[in-house]
This record gives C-alpha cells, sequence and structure tokens, in this order.
C-alpha cells in the first residue's frame, strides 16, 4: 500500500533545486518524509543526487538509523530492477559514509574538528539526558525565581500551580507542560 502523503509532505518530497527545512513536531511523519525526498532524489532518472553530498540530520539515533536502513533498501530494490544502473550501485556504497546523523552529533563532530578555534577542551563530549534533568530544573527554577522578582502579579499565577511558594514543584509542572507542548503532533499557536 502507497503512503498517504499529505500536501505539505508532498511540497517537502518533490520540491528541487533548494535547500529546505522541514520542520514539525513529533510524530508527524519528518523522517517519512525526509527519507522519501532522498530516495527520490538519488534515483531520479533525469538528474539524479549524490548521497556523499548531502547533509541529513535527524532529531534521534533510531530516525538516523532506520533513514539509513530504508535508503539502503530503496537502493537495493532499485538496483535489483536495474542491475547496470552504475549510479545507483555508488549510491549504495556511498551511503556507509555519508552524512546522515543526529543534529547534536553533527554539531559535536564540528566541534570536535575546530575546538582550538574556540577555547574549548580538547575532549568535548555530549552531556547524557541524565546531566540535563537537574540543569534545566535549576535554570527553571532561576526562571521562576526571577518571575517573583520582575511581576507583582506572578505569585497570583503561581497559586494557579503550587499551593505555596515552591519553585521546585513548580519547575516540575513548567518542564512536564513544556515537555507535553513538545510532543504535540500539530504544535503549538500562539
Amino acid at each position: 500500500m502507497a503512503t498517504k502523503w499529505t500536501d505539505a509532505q508532498k511540497a517537502a518530497i518533490e520540491t528541487r533545486d533548494k535547500t529546505l527545512l522541514v520542520s514539525a513536531a513529533a510524530g508527524s511523519g519528518k523522517t517519512a518524509t525526509l527519507t522519501e525526498r532522498i530516495i527520490r532524489s538519488i534515483t531520479d532518472a533525469d538528474s539524479p543526487s549524490d548521497i556523499s553530498r548531502m547533509l541529513i540530520v535527524t532529531y534521534t539515533k533510531a530516525s538516523a538509523a532506520d533513514l539509513k536502513a530504508k535508503i539502503s533498501k530503496a537502493l537495493s530494490l532499485n538496483i535489483a530492477s536495474d542491475p547496470t544502473n552504475s549510479h545507483l550501485t555508488s549510491q549504495l556504497i556511498a551511503l556507509g559514509s555519508a552524512h546522515i546523523s543526529t543534529i547534536d552529533s553533527f554539531y559535536y563532530d564540528i566541534v570536535r574538528a575546530h575546538f582550538q578555534n574556540i577555547s574549548l577542551p580538547q575532549v568535548p563530549r555530549i552531556t547524557e539526558e541524565t546531566e540535563l534533568i537537574p540543569l534545566s530544573h535549576s535554570v527553571m527554577n532561576e526562571a521562576i525565581e526571577d518571575m517573583y522578582t520582575a511581576s507583582d502579579g506572578f505569585e497570583r499565577f503561581m497559586e494557579h500551580f503550587t499551593s505555596a511558594r515552591d519553585n521546585d514543584s513548580a519547575a516540575e509542572i513548567f518542564i512536564d507542560m513544556y515537555d507535553k507542548l513538545l510532543s504535540q503532533r500539530d504544535g503549538i499557536e500562539v
């Protein structure tokens, strides 16, 4: 069964000769859309693209691995249909070293290659998710404290979230709310 693409997804898949930024909420089909765009671009009979000249970034390692696997499968199927197509064969070979990664890994590679130019330690590292939790709580607590100082109405506002001036509870509530908003398929209207 063929995938039923939305109009926005079709536009992202079919637009050529332009740089695109596809931004949408979690679960909205970004990786599937990106995968289809890449496959169609590489297998285009009239003007095929070269995977080694693409930079492909996703948000999760699972998405990057899934994307690579789907491109590999599509290329293999196309090669089976046209075994003399040297372009498709070269693309399958190039796929192993293609620039397909998470966005944080992409930036990490840049920082690691140029650490001496930006005054960072020689061995920078990507922070683990567990390390970010206390950091995000600390930042949120500081923001809440600043709001108490900056706004007379903030204390009344906060009464709707906590029974006492408890920044830790409020921070947890706001961080949870932020995470839930991020996971909304259609985002939020501001």
